[in-house]
């Protein structure tokens, strides 16, 4: 029977101070002193399966037992690493990382060693393989075409050539943005946007923007291309956002606005998105909340984006850094961009919906009914 070698890693909800396993595993210092029920069982749970906890373990240093659950004022571990004991000889680090902004739980590192049989495969090109120039793009017409030509790829290679590879992927950093607008479409019309990254976060920004067309659309665009602007381009990126249409649009639709040259609704500002994230090396994943109530940063982020309609000065989008240089640049097989919104096939771009210009009359069949039941009211004289 094969030998299986397990690791555990995650939030159990178990608080078991510096007790082992068994007794024979390796010593244990945690910060956090108390011992709950569901920590005694959890512990009988890894002996039984011969597994042993990571977390405080003496050879990896003190921070190996700091606290990794945040519920306000109160600090708790909770979140454990476990391994089977055949493991030990491999495991180089473990650390329990500092708490970022916005999170209520720190992460675990786990570094392992392990050895691997790599296969080298050479790749010798075909004397008959042609070398293709690329397509002139001088005039519109020849950016048209090569457009159009682009569009009719296979899904894979139209995401990859809209979007860009991904080359890393880490823990996602989290940001809630919103944008509203006062006087829609009018010159008198002033937007605000609302980053929010965090409690105390020092990125927290209230932006305000001018200008004759703006809308609450706009803006919510204009708070996504500038939550790009600020985010490290090598880490992940989750972006919360009320806004439907944004979600749509920088996903289900942006292949066939790319297709049409971005001439359509605010084309102009979803090109410059497109481009950032193209950009980035690190994926983005767009969270849509419908109920802006039930998620209390999207909340702190309308909460800035009235401070920007009213004190926060004009901002333009900022400069996009120059982005550190990259060890390793293979295309990794993660999408580099995504939604929690199901995509429906064959829907309709927003531009191409039919708009009805000829209604029918109301329904009269009500009238004809109370017509037929009502009592007549005159009355024929027989002789």
């Amino acid at each position: 029977m094969a030998e299986f070698r397990i690791i555990l890693m995650g939030d159990f909800n178990a608080r078991t101070a510096s007790l082992t396993a068994y007794p024979l595993d390796p010593r244990r210092i945690s910060k956090d002193k108390t011992v709950s029920t569901r920590g005694r069982w959890l512990c009988r749970t890894l002996a039984d399966n011969d597994l042993a906890l990571v977390n405080g373990v003496a050879k990896f240093g003190p921070h190996s037992g700091n606290y990794t659950s945040f519920q306000g004022t109160r600090q708790t571990v909770i979140d454990y690493t476990a391994i089977s004991n055949s493991l030990w000889p491999t495991v180089t680090s473990f650390t329990v990382c500092p708490r970022e902004d916005g999170y209520d739980h720190a992460a675990l590192s786990l570094s392992i060693a392990l050895t691997v049989s790599a296969r080298i495969t050479t790749y010798t090109p075909s004397r008959n393989t042609k070398r293709r120039d690329p397509l002139p793009t001088t005039t519109e017409l020849d950016k048209l075409l090569v457009a159009t030509l682009e569009a009719g790829k296979d899904e894979e290679k139209k995401s990859l050539h809209l979007y860009g590879p991904t080359l890393i992927t880490t823990n996602p950093v989290k940001v809630a943005v919103h944008g509203l607008c006062v006087n829609p479409g009018k010159t008198t019309a002033t937007a605000g946007i609302g980053l929010y990254w965090g409690p105390r976060s020092p990125r927290n920004a209230a932006y305000r923007l001018t200008s004759p067309d703006l809308t609450s659309t706009h803006a919510e665009l204009a708070a996504i291309a500038n939550a790009l602007m600020i985010a490290s381009v090598d880490k992940s990126l989750e972006i919360t956002t009320h806004s439907k249409y944004a979600v749509q649009a920088l996903t289900t639709y942006a292949s066939d606005s790319a297709a049409r040259g971005w001439r359509v609704t605010n084309g102009k500002i979803l090109q410059q998105i497109i481009s950032t994230i193209k950009t980035r090396w690190a994926p983005l994943h767009l969270i849509h909340i419908r109920n802006m109530q039930q998620n209390a940063h999207l909340r702190e982020a309308r909460t800035l984006a009235l401070r920007g309609i009213s004190n926060t000065p004009d901002a333009p989008l900022l400069n996009q850094p120059n982005p550190p240089q990259i060890v390793n640049s293979t295309p990794l097989q993660v999408p580099k961009i995504s939604s929690n919104l199901i995509e429906i096939p064959n829907e309709l771009h927003p531009d191409q919906v039919p708009k009805r210009t000829i209604f029918p009359e109301a329904h009269r069949g009500r009238n004809k009914l109370m017509a037929i039941t009502k009592p007549s009211t005159s009355h024929g004289s027989t002789q």
